[in-house]
């Protein structure tokens, strides 16, 4: 009997997840662009969902990974679990199309990972996905860096107002929001900058070189061209992780040159004469007068103050109508409310239940990455990769406490690619026969 398999149906949302950074442009043509926009990611994994069933119903024999013993993959499913539970006792109680929607947009990307952990066993594949990911990320850099040049907008979103003198707009590229492209370069910058201290620079590779400093560059700009102070404090934590954990990373970093280079570049951005980035990063502490500052703190407390009021949401959470901006998407005529922190909006919707199986989870990712990358004799050419998708996660975890970026489709389908990658690795060897 051959072995269970997929054949190319799981190209689908994995070529979705490398569209996801280009939707905005679909925009330009109005609700209709969004609508095809959803449509089409949302198809191909629904073909994918049928394809499984269908193929798992006429088969005798299905190959699966052993999750006995993988923490990482069983409160995955827990996560899962819950959410599933939270929409079944929310529909009862909460506008059905609301309690759905905001369910879909916790679990739609979840599918990444299972694509990846259940059905993709050749490593070949997972390299084609990964170096096409990462060719996606950095189209986008580029014509991020466009978008500073000509001061044009890819979507109906239109030009966000910058905040500093240093650009004319808040670069968003073909993302759509500079929050949401900040926080998906601060996930993928760790990763590139490794590969970049464990790449030997000599003859034979210096072209190779010479391009991914090109791609940091560009992807640097346009970080600090989002304005996103989250996004700046999260690749922060995670070049410090990273630091502690790569070995290559730190000589690279205490190079004389690099040292002087970083020097130069933080002096020259946020130091020089009519630059005012220092101003708006040192306004994360200014609690008092700025703005946006005084908007999320007071989003933090109706948040918890609706949470706490009642014994039960406290354990269970208000369900899946109370908290998002999802309905404001569909403009569906309901009052949802902002958290403004992916934590919280976790707390409020499914309680201390569901934010301590979620806090198990991550962890339990991140160990795993840990473990794979100090396995040095078994993955030697890809502990950059492990390395850098580990440091990429922890600083991912710290800015989730004060943003609520986790669920814009570019994060959330980036974030579980890279938990599947980790997952594949650590697992694909260890696989069990269902009869």
């Amino acid at each position: 009997m051959k072995e269970f398999q997929l054949k190319k149906i799981y190209w689908l949302p994995l070529i979705s997840l490398l569209l996801l950074p280009f939707r905005q442009p679909l925009t330009l043509i109005g609700n209709f662009g969004n609508f095809l926009s959803g449509l089409l990611l949302g198809l191909s994994f629904f073909i994918f969902l049928i394809s499984c069933l269908v193929k798992i119903c006429f088969s005798k024999k299905v190959y699966f990974p052993n999750i006995k013993k993988q923490p990482t993959v069983i409160f995955i499913s827990l996560y899962i679990l819950y959410i599933v539970l939270r929409m079944l006792t929310s529909f009862l109680q909460q506008k059905p199309f609301v309690v759905f929607l905001e369910g879909a947009n916790y679990l739609a990307f979840i599918i990444i990972f299972l694509i990846i952990y259940f059905f993709i066993k050749e490593e070949k594949t997972i390299k084609i996905f990964i170096n096409s990911f990462f060719v996606s990320s950095f189209i986008v850099a580029f014509l991020g860096v466009l978008q500073a040049i000509f001061n044009f907008s890819y979507g109906r979103l239109g030009e966000v107002p910058s905040t500093v003198s240093s650009f004319p707009i808040r670069l968003s590229s073909t993302v759509g929001a500079p929050l949401h492209l900040g926080a998906y370069f601060a996930l993928l910058l760790p990763i590139v900058l490794n590969f970049l201290s464990y790449l030997k620079l000599n003859k034979s590779n210096w072209g190779k070189y010479i391009f991914v400093l090109i791609i940091i560059f560009a992807m640097i700009f346009v970080l600090i061209g989002t304005q996103s102070r989250g996004a700046w404090v999260q690749l922060l934590i995670s070049c410090i992780a990273l630091f502690l954990i790569s070995s290559s990373f730190r000589k690279f970093i205490l190079n004389p040159l690099s040292i002087l280079f970083i020097i130069i570049i933080i002096m020259f951005l946020f130091f020089s004469d009519g630059s005012d980035l220092f101003q708006r990063l040192s306004s994360i502490f200014n609690w008092e007068n700025e703005d946006s500052n005084i908007q999320r703190i007071e989003s933090w407390k109706s948040s918890l103050k609706v949470w706490y009021t009642n014994p039960i949401s406290v354990v269970f959470g208000e369900g899946l109508e109370g908290a998002g901006n999802i309905v404001n998407y569909f403009n569906i005529n309901t009052q949802p409310l902002i958290t403004e922190s992916y934590i919280l909006k976790i707390i409020l919707n499914f309680g201390l239940i569901g934010f301590l199986i979620f806090l198990t989870m991550y962890f339990c990712i991140v160990h795993t990455g840990l473990r794979l990358s100090h396995e040095k004799l078994i993955y030697g050419d890809k502990l950059w990769l492990f390395q850098g998708i580990t440091t990429s996660l922890i600083g991912f975890f710290i800015i989730l406490w004060p943003m609520q970026v986790f669920q814009a489709p570019v994060v959330s389908g980036t974030f579980w690619f890279f938990v599947g990658i980790l997952a594949f690795y650590e697992h694909k060897n260890k696989k069990i026969i269902i009869t």
